[in-house]
């Protein structure tokens, strides 16, 4: 089971040499994938980037079901992350900095962001909890540009 956040979009004020931090609060996903995250940006006006940086703490929630002799286990093998299109540089690693699989995806119904899917380094099962840091660039578009994370000197 792959758990997902499509409808989270953040959007940037972005202020020169300010850090935002955005503490999301625990959600309790529909599919059984409890998800805390803290994300912060680090403006850096001299490179034209920001930088993100994504803790997540996710935990199965999903418990064993027992029919008869037979033990259903429902696990988790990786986790969708939204980032906006101008994302570059992606990363994931573990708590222990083992470096995970991170693979980009543009969606076309999901317009001015693209996906992040990363696998595990392990199957997720009932009350396991995994914790992930994925950081990742965004880059400065030009002014007026339509994408909605646009990044540059206007701001």
């Amino acid at each position: 089971m792959r758990g997902a956040i499509r409808g989270l979009l953040v959007a940037l004020l972005v202020v020169p040499a300010v850090i935002v931090l955005s503490p999301v609060a625990p959600v309790a996903a529909a599919n059984g994938l409890r998800i805390e995250n803290t994300t912060t940006y680090t403006i850096d006006p001299v490179s034209g980037l920001v930088k993100a940086q994504v803790d997540l703490v996710l935990t199965n929630t999903v418990p064993d079901k027992r029919e008869g002799n037979v033990i259903s286990r429902a696990f988790f093998t990786g986790f969708t992350l939204p980032v906006p299109v101008g994302a570059s540089n992606g990363v994931a690693v573990t708590s222990t900095g083992r470096g995970l699989t991170l693979t980009p995806e543009l969606v076309a119904d999901f317009e001015g962001y693209y996906l992040f899917n990363i696998d595990f380094a392990s199957r997720l099962f009932y009350q396991q909890t995994t914790r992930i840091t994925v950081t990742y660039d965004l880059l400065g578009q030009p002014p007026r540009d339509p994408n909605p994370s646009r990044v540059n000197p206007a701001y």
